[in-house]
């Protein structure tokens, strides 16, 4: 009975290891990213800035707008509201 404890436990304890390396790593690769997923998103900016465009609103202002709200600038500002006039 102890034996087959001990093997028990040996084999859970080395499942367990091999689960927890195993979501480390794929957090990490995961935090990482990889090339191709940073150009689907530069890919995904252009379609929407072009669908913006399409529609009248000045994307430049919108991004501005957001550098602003990032570094603390301005608060009060509607970038939307501001290109559709």
């Amino acid at each position: 009975m102890p034996q087959f404890l001990s093997a028990t436990f040996e084999n859970w304890q080395s499942e367990f290891l091999q689960l927890v390396w195993q979501a480390m790593g794929l957090a990490m690769l995961f935090y990482w990213g990889s090339s191709q997923s940073r150009e689907g998103d530069d890919r995904l900016e252009a379609k929407v800035d072009a669908l913006l465009r399409e529609r009248g609103i000045d994307v430049e202002a919108i991004d501005a707008a957001i550098v602003d709200d990032v570094s603390g600038r301005s608060k009060d500002r509607d970038p939307v509201a501001e290109s559709t006039r």
